[in-house]
């Protein structure tokens, strides 16, 4: 990361999205949970389930972190002036889809594995042999959302975008490093804006691309600067960053408005973490080390609450009880998944992946 967005505000931002995705899959829809008694104290089970359901821009958070990630990594290859070469790009690209995707088949594979406690490939995919060996050739490649296949576990849908992400941010930081950050930004959102509908994945291309820009204009840095201009603006521009997020928030439905309201409310969000979160100590602790597990939680979390434990976690009651048993137990399989691949030795085949396609 450079400018004002550290490492540091970076993992934070993603332990706080983590929260809010767990959040917002326990409590989007009284369906999930039918059959359970919850306690929504001190808020009203339709108020609480509201605060869920604004929780999805959890999925903005990470498309932006991701978007500014790579121009901040990719933009390393563009010294002096000058544009990394196709043989370059493609390198890049590579090892970018090689960690990616070796975190995703470890937990496909654990997935697999964990079939007697919930959720077969033939719940997933259906009897067919034919169809099971499809749909999970297309599942195993992440590719279900953007095929419209069926998958083994729904939250997976993120995976296509992910991927997305990875292949277009660079191409998006060297047109932007050519004709301009703010030119380029425009002529890509009013080019998705006007040939394309509302959905997620232009949703999600336009809070790509807002990161992507933020990093290349050092947004976070001149906010950073203007911040800490006076004593006053120390106080104010957090304040005003908070008023303008509760704006958006109230503003926001799902993937419309072309994706601006997600890249302005995740924006906001992270400027907030990067000037007040990460400053308090035992929160900035903790979330970062959600942060780091952020990825193996949310591959996770769904086939522990919702296929394989469901009454042991809504058997805690209370919502927020339920939340912290939920974080807990995805934060230990993390942990324990990280410890499998040191046993088994595939963090080593995918350092030597990286390697071969570096």
């Amino acid at each position: 990361m450079n400018g004002a967005f550290s490492v540091k505000d970076s993992t934070v931002g993603k332990g706080i999205a983590i929260l809010l995705m767990l959040f917002h899959h326990l409590f989007n829809d009284y369906e999930e949970y039918a059959g359970y008694a919850v306690s929504y104290f001190p808020f009203s089970g339709d108020r609480l389930t509201y605060l869920a359901v604004l929780s999805k821009i959890c999925v903005a958070v990470f498309v932006f972190i991701s978007g500014y990630g790579i121009a901040a990594s990719f933009g390393g290859l563009c010294r002096d002036g000058r544009l990394p070469g196709a043989g370059e790009v493609g390198r890049f690209v590579r090892r970018r889809y090689v960690r990616l995707m070796a975190a995703y088949w470890f937990a496909f594979a654990l997935t697999l594995v964990c079939q007697p406690l919930g959720r077969t490939i033939f719940d997933a995919y259906g009897t067919g042999l034919r169809v099971i060996l499809a749909c999970g050739a297309i599942d195993v490649l992440g590719l279900s959302f953007i095929c419209g296949t069926p998958t083994l576990n729904p939250t997976w849908w993120y995976m296509s975008v992910a991927l997305f992400v990875c292949a277009a941010a660079p191409l998006i930081v060297m047109l932007m490093k050519k004709v301009g950050s703010t030119a380029a930004a425009a002529a890509l959102f009013l080019t998705a804006a006007s040939f394309f509908t509302e959905g997620i994945m232009v949703s999600y291309f336009v809070v790509m691309l807002a990161g992507i820009w933020c990093c290349e204009t050092d947004l976070f840095g001149r906010v950073e600067t203007l911040r800490q201009s006076s004593p006053a603006a120390r106080r104010l521009v957090p304040a005003a960053e908070a008023v303008l997020l509760a704006v958006v928030m109230l503003l926001w439905h799902d993937y419309n408005r072309f994706g601006l309201a997600d890249a302005l409310a995740a924006l906001l969000l992270l400027l907030l973490a990067a000037q007040v979160i990460v400053k308090i100590p035992v929160v900035s602790s903790l979330l970062g080390l959600l942060g780091r597990h952020s990825g193996n939680m949310f591959l996770m979390h769904n086939q522990l609450y919702s296929f394989y434990f469901l009454g042991f976690f809504y058997s805690f009651r209370h919502w927020a009880l339920i939340l912290l048993v939920l974080t807990a137990v995805s934060l230990a399989v993390s942990v324990l998944m990280e410890y499998l691949k040191k046993l088994t030795h595939y963090n080593v085949l995918t350092a030597h992946l990286e390697g071969r396609t570096s």
